[in-house]
């Protein structure tokens, strides 16, 4: 989701290492500069949408609403039965109490009651949470994705469908991992968000762009896999994320399944709760959501940047800057005396003598580590091959 706001506070750029304290959390930013993280790149969410020689698109994709419909279907069910459960337990407490002959009048009485209180609070609850679902798609067809241009340097942002193009340069962008956590009587529950940022100084406001995620190294290494690409061009990076169409996901998780099943390392225990989720999350239907969601992609760019985004000759690629190819060269160099990305950014390594980097600050383009899994490939009948073939 991304947001403008009039202020200032990406014109006057925060360094990576500054750390903002707020109210339940913090934010650690990583940029700029945008220096080696030394974590491997990865596209867990699947948001690559495509990656050539000249250009990366960062953007939506339904495979997460399978997910996003779950949970829609799952709190719609709760509340129901959270409602409508009141009935039988008002029955069965007085069936056991006093008076029991008055106990079918006392349940009717409360699901007359729910009835009338469900028209005011269940009925525009679900409605919220099934306009939010529908609001995703309808954001996701009224967006371009992100442009990540490797030999102008720059992104190109739309804010929105028939906005005008905004142009960044690519070490002018903030970026930063935010971690929160919301304490109640019960539990505590953390969240975590990898966001970027820039000031606009045509239309002199603030855009940021947050992706939630699961945990903060994985935050890190989807900054890594941009950064990467910015740097070392499609062969340092990953590649396009394959995506099965929503109708087949179930039938493939399914096949999967019996498959772990059969090798003994899944156990019937875990087979049983796969299909009694899948059963109370209403088996297909969250599927069928994500696929009608595939019929609505991201908006297209105008002939403008389709321009901005043709090959350019060697001579015309615009080269990083001094103090990035130097800070690059120069935490390469602290990472192989062992230390880590977050102490370099804090400032914690000053060597005694600065290191000679002369012959560092034109370092080779990275490689994919070999330990990185690899994207799922199609053999010659289009079924995708197993692992290790």
């Amino acid at each position: 989701m991304s947001k403008a706001r009039p202020t200032s506070f990406f014109q006057r750029l925060p360094r990576a290492g500054q750390v903002s304290r707020f109210l339940g959390g913090s934010t650690l930013f990583i940029a700029p500069l945008p220096l080696p993280t030394g974590v491997s790149p990865n596209d867990f969410s699947g948001n690559i949408l495509d990656v050539n020689d000249v250009y990366m698109d960062i953007g939506m994709v339904g495979g997460n609403k399978v997910d996003h419909a779950k949970f829609v279907i799952i709190c719609i069910l709760g509340l129901n039965l959270m409602m409508f459960g009141m009935v039988p337990l008002v029955y069965y407490g007085m069936m056991n109490g006093p008076y029991p002959e008055n106990a079918w009048d006392g349940a009717m009485r409360m699901l007359e009651f729910i009835l009338y209180l469900s028209k005011y609070t269940l009925f525009p609850m679900c409605l919220v949470l099934a306009y939010q679902l529908w609001y995703s798609t309808y954001y996701k067809s009224q967006h371009c994705p992100l442009r990540f241009n490797r030999q102008r340097q720059q992104l190109c942002y739309i804010h929105k469908k028939g906005a005008k193009p905004i142009y960044v340069p690519w070490e002018k962008i903030a970026a930063w991992l935010t971690s929160s956590t919301l304490v109640t009587n019960h539990f505590a529950m953390g969240q975590h968000d990898f966001g970027m940022g820039f000031y606009d100084p045509d239309t002199k406001l603030d855009y940021t762009l947050s992706f939630g995620t699961l945990h903060p190294m994985i935050a890190l290494g989807q900054w890594e896999a941009i950064r990467a690409f910015m740097e070392g061009g499609p062969n340092a990076t990953l590649s396009k994320a394959h995506h099965l169409p929503a109708s087949q996901l179930l039938d493939e998780k399914r096949r999967l399944l019996h498959e772990c099943y059969q090798r003994g390392l899944h156990s019937i225990f875990y087979v049983a709760l796969w299909y009694l989720w899948h059963a109370i999350t209403l088996w297909r239907l969250p599927y069928w959501i994500a696929e009608s969601d595939e019929h609505y992609p991201h908006c297209p760019f105008p002939k403008e940047v389709e321009e901005w985004s043709k090959p350019l000759p060697r001579n015309q690629w615009t080269p990083p800057s001094d103090e990035l190819r130097y800070q690059a060269a120069r935490i390469r160099y602290a990472m192989r005396q062992g230390v880590s990305y977050a102490d370099y950014i804090n400032g914690k390594w000053q060597p005694e003598t600065e290191p000679d980097l002369s012959g560092q600050l034109n370092p080779p383009s990275p490689t994919i580590p070999p330990t990185l899994p690899r994207r799922p490939r199609k053999g010659k009948d289009g079924k995708y091959l197993k692992f290790g073939s």
